[in-house]
Parts: structure tokens; C-alpha cells; sequence
């Protein structure tokens, strides 16, 4: 356990050394988007997950061009906890990543995908308009900043 603890401990340091997080960039914490189509978008899509149970964090990772974000733990039937981290970029792409919670020994250096099937299930379920639930679903993309957060061992 200690070890596994230490490599946490290590995995954590490194991915904030490499990235800041939104204690350090309060702007990005409360969110702020940009006065264009997508930027009102990207907006909606913040209040519609915000409604949904998604919260702020000052310990999410801020990526480079990241405008805004939310995370949400969930509990999946088939693999067990898991949290969604959605981060709203400046370019007006939103990107959601599944991975294992917070606080478990694996988070940083676990299991981590693109998952924009809850965020569709959202979407899909919310009172907008056929328009704009294309629209919002048209900015889902990744960026592949969370592989940067990997610490790799030689």
C-alpha cells in the first residue's frame, strides 16, 4: 500500500508541476467563455451540466486554452466509480474524460478515456431545441492534454 500510496503521491506532483490547476487560475474556475456562437454554446452546455450535478473544482488540471470546467463522480454498473471531467476551451471545443475518481490510488495515472456518451445522454435528454443539441454536440472533440499528465517510469 505504501507503494502504490508513494506513486500516487509522485503522479500527483507531477501532473501539477506540468499543468496549474483552477485554484491557481480562478478564471477558469468560475468559468468564462467567449463572446461568439460557440462561446454562447458552450455556455448553455455549462448550465445544462451544472443543472445535471456536475460542480466546480479548484483541484481539476488546467489545460492550455482551457476557458472553463466541471466534474461529476458516477457510479457505472459495469465498472464502478468513475468521474467525468468536462473542460471548455477557448476554440470552442468542450472535451469530457472518464476516469477513476479523485482521490483513488489510480487517478493520475489510471484508467483515462474520452467519453462523450454521458454528455450526449444529457444533451439529448435536456428541453433544447433539435438546433441546438446539434450545435452543442458538434463542439465534443478531444485535445489529448490528459496523456501529458501521465508520469512515465524508465
Amino acid at each position: 500500500m505504501a507503494k502504490k500510496f508513494g506513486g500516487f503521491i509522485l503522479d500527483f506532483f507531477y501532473a501539477n508541476l506540468r499543468f496549474p490547476n483552477a485554484a491557481i487560475k480562478p478564471r477558469t474556475y468560475w468559468g468564462h467563455f467567449w463572446h461568439n456562437q460557440k462561446g454562447e454554446y458552450q455556455k448553455l452546455m455549462f448550465k445544462i451540466l451544472k443543472a445535471a450535478g456536475f460542480r466546480r473544482t479548484f483541484l481539476q488540471l488546467v489545460f492550455p486554452g482551457q476557458t472553463a470546467g466541471l466534474v461529476k463522480k458516477v457510479k457505472k454498473e459495469d465498472v464502478g466509480k468513475r468521474q467525468y471531467h468536462v473542460r471548455f476551451y477557448r476554440d470552442g471545443i468542450i472535451e469530457c474524460e472518464e476516469e477513476l475518481p479523485q482521490f483513488s490510488l489510480g487517478h493520475y495515472a489510471g484508467y483515462r478515456d474520452y467519453n462523450f456518451d454521458f454528455l450526449t445522454e444529457i444533451i439529448e435528454s435536456s428541453p433544447l431545441s433539435d438546433e441546438h443539441k446539434v450545435e452543442i454536440l458538434s463542439l465534443f472533440d478531444n485535445k489529448d492534454f490528459c496523456k501529458e499528465c501521465i508520469r512515465r517510469s524508465y
